[in-house]
């Protein structure tokens, strides 16, 4: 790995290679889709409706650690507690 690489977030490196990659917009991962809705129609980026988009994409995973928050805390007590 060169030390420009080693540098960069692995996160930027697996969106730009899904965004070479998949070229089905169906097999998008929620990362390209934001990044291609943002900035799609115009020159400069749309932070507000990409903002928009981000809360939607991520409203349904933070409903469920609401409604299993309790399950989440008490299962990483017991395994700190153990390990």
């Amino acid at each position: 790995m060169r030390a420009k690489d080693a540098d960069r977030d692995p996160v930027d490196r697996n969106l730009l290679w899904h965004l070479v990659i998949i070229q089905d917009r169906s097999l998008q991962v929620p990362a390209v889709g934001l990044t291609d809705f943002a900035q799609s129609y115009s020159r400069t980026p749309q932070w507000a409706a990409a903002m928009a988009a981000s809360t939607v994409a991520t409203l349904p995973i933070a409903v469920l650690f609401v409604f299993f928050q309790e399950h989440f805390i008490k299962d990483l007590t017991a395994a700190a507690v153990r390990g």
